[in-house]
């Protein structure tokens, strides 16, 4: 049970891969859809996020941004009635928060004095979403406002993933053959890691939703990772917090052999909208 407590808690502070939020209008930051302006979602372990515009987000892991400032942007160029593309770009400086990790020999992989280089870790990634099935609910999407009960979303989204991502340091980062960690820093050695995922966002009720997604992670020297996740969100019969629960699977072909883990997830959200709202002859716009 230490051991594992070690690993979730190193895994949530040395880099982040997980994006599985979703909410009523089926939105994700794994997806290419992106959160109306001024829009606001805090979570503990999720990333946390905020509306730039109609078409772009600005992402900050909270959990980990104290000793390891981050910060990723997801930009939209088109949005059909099914049909969405992205592009999303972030940034790492994981170094104070291994420092810290290693001198207080939280996990045994990285020992007391093992030598932690500056590394600045940067991901780029295309998102291409695909929707379908519609609901006029406004339970469902979420429009107070919304007296002609017009489609704001799909109940099902469909994503893929492609990206890559590399570190860039000052010396060589030791190698750390743990599941998890091992995907998330072995590129640290100004190495490419290269990945393809598939995410499935979708509705199953008034106060339940659900994502699924598995990815394929790829390094240039030829070891590799393989990852599922699956959660539900349950609204808690409010319409502004979300309790997030589920499971993390992964495997990963490392130097000292192949690595496995199984774990739960869980985390509270809370999310406020900036809804618009058409009154009068004039068509005033309200907030």
């Amino acid at each position: 049970m230490k051991s594992i407590f070690k690993i979730l808690l190193v895994t949530l502070l040395v880099f982040f891969s997980v994006n599985m939020e979703a909410q009523r209008t089926i939105w994700s930051t794994g997806t290419a859809n992106t959160m109306g302006k001024a829009d606001i979602q805090i979570a503990a372990l999720q990333p946390s996020a905020y509306g730039l515009s109609e078409s772009a987000d600005i992402y900050i892991q909270p959990f980990v941004s104290v000793l390891a400032p981050n910060i990723s942007l997801k930009k939209n160029w088109l949005k059909k009635t099914s049909w969405s593309y992205a592009t999303k770009h972030g940034v790492v400086y994981p170094t104070p928060l291994l420092k810290y990790v290693v001198k207080n020999e939280y996990l045994e992989a990285l020992p007391l004095g093992t030598a932690i280089p500056d590394v600045i870790v940067a991901n780029s990634e295309f998102v291409v979403s695909y929707g379908w099935g519609a609901s006029t609910c406004s339970a469902f999407t979420g429009e107070k406002f919304n007296p002609e009960n017009t489609f704001r979303g799909n109940t099902n989204i469909l994503t893929l993933k492609l990206g890559l991502q590399t570190g860039f340091n000052s010396d060589s980062f030791p190698v750390v053959n743990e599941p998890l960690i091992f995907q998330r820093s072995y590129y640290y050695n100004n190495n490419l890691s290269f990945y393809a995922g598939l995410d499935l966002d979708g509705h199953i009720s008034t106060y339940l939703d659900y994502f699924v997604d598995l990815d394929y992670i790829y390094f240039d020297e030829g070891y590799y990772a393989l990852e599922h996740k699956g959660m539900i969100k349950w609204f808690l019969g409010k319409k502004f917090f979300h309790l997030l629960a589920g499971y993390h699977l992964s495997y990963a072909n490392t130097p000292d052999g192949a690595k496995f883990f199984a774990g739960p997830m869980i985390d509270l959200v809370w999310v406020m909208h900036r809804k618009k709202m058409n009154m009068g002859l004039f068509n005033k716009k309200m907030f």
